[in-house]
């Protein structure tokens, strides 16, 4: 998003600091704009954006544990695809990356496929070769993980969310807590509007 307050993506609903697609940015405000202070209306708030975007990770990891892995944490990539792809889609293409990762991707997923051609595809001789579930993953890995793992492995961890474990991936350390948009600005020393 480069952090467009008002950035819309050509290809889809995706706005704001997080681009949550209206769907989902409505289904966190429903499910904790009371608690968390913002409203379906709230897109373009960076909190509000920031907020919805954060919980509805929470909510991806959660969903991970349940259907795709339990036994050892998120990665940033599989986090990131499941962002990405949304929670369904998110789940069947870990699956896929699981039981056959040399398969061809872009036939499971054609609307995202269709969308984020250069997430699906790669270019060979000027023409658009579809990618194997592994190349994907690889892909979203060197540009996603590697960076993020270096950036997240730079800041404190206390009072953290989120850490990086020594395997690289996600590790929740502490719950969310409902905060007043005058403490969370005083926090991240955003002036108050």
């Amino acid at each position: 998003s480069a952090l467009g307050k008002y950035l819309v993506a050509s290809t889809s609903s995706a706005r704001g600091v997080l681009q949550l697609t209206s769907g989902t940015f409505a289904e966190m405000a429903t499910k904790y704009g009371r608690q968390y202070g913002f409203g379906p209306g709230d897109v373009n708030d960076i909190r509000a954006n920031v907020l919805a975007g954060t919980l509805y990770m929470r909510d991806l990891i959660n969903i991970f544990k349940s259907r795709v892995r339990s036994s050892s944490p998120i990665t940033v990539s599989e986090l990131y695809l499941m962002y990405f792809l949304g929670p369904g889609a998110g789940v069947k293409f870990l699956r896929g990356l699981a039981s056959d990762p040399d398969q061809l991707a872009a036939g499971d997923f054609p609307a995202a496929a269709s969308a984020n051609v250069n997430v699906f595809y790669r270019k060979v001789n000027g023409q658009n070769v579809p990618r194997t579930y592994q190349e994907i993953f690889n892909y979203v890995h060197a540009g996603v993980e590697a960076p993020a793992v270096t950036y997240a492995q730079s800041l404190p961890t206390e009072g953290n969310l989120v850490s990086i474990n020594a395997n690289k991936q996600l590790v929740e350390t502490k719950q969310p807590t409902p905060a007043s948009t005058e403490t969370v600005q005083q926090q991240a020393n955003v002036p108050k509007s």
